[in-house]
């Protein structure tokens, strides 16, 4: 529950990915500089990650012990101990049903929040498949804003759940109101003014794509909810959701692949497939 650590870890990742991405582009390093900026983030990230989960456990480690690097000693040696002729038992553990669904629910939501990109790249033309980049770009914001409730929502579960408190189903239900609270009026917003939204974020070059951009972020709306409903399985140990997920990312790619005469025809395939993956 470091929920402030967790956010600016991921600011400080952002942060020095883009700045210094810039930088090493400007003195002439180009992809090789962008892909060293990358590193430097990860790197930067996971150095205050561990710094944290350090002085959280010297926090929780045995009483007794004069310092903090001695109080964080201890407790990884008292892991040693128990870790001592279990090396195997510790791999089964990590390919363990809660890891392969966990591994799976990541990998369907990265697959169906962007092979629509990946598929417009392989159908459209250079120039429109920028356009629908674009447009895809925009209206997954209600993805990143949904994210945020999440992961409190995911945490706050879980620990519900293992205590047995009948606080978990409470807590959904929270989060899709704050979810909708917050992704409504975006939407709304979209479908009024999509060609100021579009202006904005990309400028006047793009505006082609303004009226699709209703009807897409309905669409981001309804997987923004689903990926809600995702994280609640996963957090109360129920993998159910795993087969109606598949489906409806196969589903997508179908549908793109049979529909995608136009730009239209791609939206609409994400509307359906995302209307299905809410019902299921």
């Amino acid at each position: 529950k470091f929920f402030k650590a967790f956010s600016f870890q991921n600011i400080l990742g952002t942060a020095l990915k883009l700045s210094l991405a810039v930088i090493f582009v400007y003195i002439g390093l180009f992809v090789p500089g962008v892909m060293l900026a990358v590193a430097i983030s990860l790197g930067a990230a996971y150095f205050y990650n561990y710094t944290k989960i350090k002085a959280s456990e010297a926090l929780h480690a045995p009483e007794g012990l004069e310092s903090s690097t001695e109080r964080a000693r201890g407790i990884f040696q008292q892991k040693n101990i128990r870790a001592r002729g279990s090396i195997w038992g510790e791999v089964k553990s990590i390919f363990s049903k809660s890891f392969l669904a966990v591994f799976s629910a990541a990998l369907l939501i990265a697959l169906i929040s962007n092979i629509d990109v990946i598929l417009a790249k392989h159908f459209f033309e250079p120039e429109i498949a920028g356009e629908y980049a674009a447009l895809s770009a925009i209206g997954k914001i209600l993805i990143y804003v949904a994210s945020a409730f999440v992961t409190v929502m995911f945490a706050v579960i879980s620990e519900s759940h293992a205590a047995k408190s009948s606080l978990s189903l409470k807590a959904f239900k929270d989060t899709l109101i704050y979810i909708s609270a917050i992704s409504l009026p975006a939407v709304i917003a979209f479908g009024f003014a999509p060609d100021i939204v579009v202006r904005i974020f990309f400028g006047s070059n793009y505006t082609n794509v303004a009226p699709y951009l209703p009807i897409f972020s309905v669409a981001m709306f309804l997987l923004s909810l689903s990926i809600a409903f995702v994280h609640y399985f996963l957090a109360t140990r129920n993998n159910s959701f795993l087969l109606p997920f598949a489906v409806s990312a196969l589903l997508q790619i179908v549908l793109i692949n049979l529909f995608h005469g136009s730009i239209l025809n791609i939206v609409m395939s994400m509307l359906w497939s995302s209307i299905f993956l809410l019902f299921a």
